[in-house]
């Protein structure tokens, strides 16, 4: 007798061990999901009456928040046989110890005044919540106090603002009504101006007269002709001023050199007099030409030379009393 092919020997075993492993893959693999989705963490149902006004916003599948964490949803949403709302919601794992009776639970925004409702559980201090207890939930207060808070601020800046419309409307109804009453100035003014106004058109008074009168009109237009010819010279003198101001500073600043070296110019100015004088005297002494000089200059002493503008020119005697050696 033949014996059987080897690959069809253990076919059995071979399908009954790979159904096996499919079995552990997928057991494995619900656990797996199971611990993600947090399947096998014992969850905690807490039943929840709402306020006359309604659920609040909340629906079913609402998150539920105990410090900021999510620990559950809310599960039902119903309403009982005396005709208010309840609902049921679940608290996973250990957070329910932070759930006492004296808790706060309170229905929220997700961003204050919009987005999805969600309901935020304080942590409380009192005993624990017992099993199976309910919990009363209310409006968000915080959420109401910034809107009083708001339509306040707007009250205090628009009731100010209404109370001066209101008295400008008050005196506006007041001018109306002088106006519209002949007997009153507003009234009267008005007919005097325009009954100046409607002499001024005839030409009646000298007023009249002058606005009629076409010579003075022309005088008026070649006036301000003259006015802009003389306006256009003046630019031009100012900019002739502006031209000679900047040269200012450099002629300052050359006087000034100039002053400087004055009082060593006049010095030098004064010595050479004071030679050309001596120079005087003693060629009016010389014997040679003393002869034909007046007698009195010759001999007199206290001889004076020319004078000149600005400078004494009165000659010191000599001391030997003669003339200058040749």
């Amino acid at each position: 007798m033949k014996a059987k092919p080897f690959k069809f020997r253990y076919v059995n075993e071979l399908v009954g061990g790979f159904v096996l492993l499919v079995l552990v893959l997928v057991v494995a693999a619900v656990l797996v999901a199971g611990k993600a989705q947090e399947w096998f963490v014992p969850v905690h149902l807490i039943k929840i009456d709402f306020p006359p006004e309604g659920s609040l916003g909340l629906q079913v599948g609402a998150n539920v928040q105990i410090l900021g964490t999510s620990v559950g949803r809310v599960t039902r949403i119903m309403v009982d046989e005396d005709g208010f709302m309840t609902g049921e919601m679940s608290v996973k794992g250990d957070f329910i110890q932070f759930v006492r009776t004296d808790s706060e639970v309170i229905a929220k925004k997700v961003f204050g005044l919009a987005g999805d409702s969600y309901v935020d559980i304080a942590k409380g201090t009192g005993p624990l919540l017992p099993e199976g207890a309910s919990v009363v939930i209310s409006r968000d207060k915080e959420l109401t106090e910034m809107v009083e808070t708001i339509l306040n601020q707007i009250e205090e800046q628009t009731v100010p603002l209404l109370d001066r419309v209101k008295a400008l409307l008050e005196e506006y109804r007041g001018l109306a009504a002088d106006l519209r009453d002949p007997g009153q100035p507003m009234q009267k003014m008005l007919a005097s101006l325009e009954g100046i106004t409607a002499s001024l058109n005839q030409g009646q008074g000298p007023a009249g007269a002058l606005l009629k009168d076409e010579q003075l009109a022309d005088q008026i237009r070649a006036m301000m002709s003259q006015l802009e010819q003389t306006l256009e010279e003046l630019d031009t003198i100012l900019k002739d001023v502006r031209e000679t101001t900047s040269t200012l500073p450099s002629m300052a600043r050359a006087v000034e050199g100039e002053a400087q070296q004055l009082p060593g110019t006049v010095l030098q100015a004064q010595e050479s007099l004071r030679e050309a004088e001596r120079l005087i005297e003693g060629l009016q002494k010389h014997w040679l030409i003393r002869k034909y000089m007046e007698p009195d200059r010759v001999a007199s002493p206290d001889w004076t030379a020319v004078p000149m503008t600005g400078f004494s020119t009165k000659s010191a005697p000599d001391p030997a009393g003669q003339g200058a050696t040749p």
